[in-house]
């Protein structure tokens, strides 16, 4: 199971990228939180966005992910 972590600064579009660890963008990344160890990006998305509702899937590691309106988060 991979650990996945988010970018705390979000991007020009107001989104936060969500990483695996062995990603190579999150390695250049600055700013970024652990959210924990998940099966894979969807379910790591929903974590992120009870962190920020506009997370999203990094195009390099996550890009199944990538959309801001693919994953619904679960919170009510």
């Amino acid at each position: 199971m991979p650990r996945f972590y988010i970018e705390n600064d979000p991007n020009l579009h107001g989104e936060c990228e969500v990483h695996r660890e062995y990603c190579k963008v999150l390695l250049s990344a600055q700013n970024v939180k652990y959210i924990g160890l998940f099966d894979g990006c969807q379910a790591a998305l929903v974590a992120a966005r009870m962190i920020h509702p506009k997370a999203i899937g990094c195009s390099s590691c996550s890009g199944e992910c990538r959309s801001t309106t693919g994953v619904k988060n679960k919170q009510k």
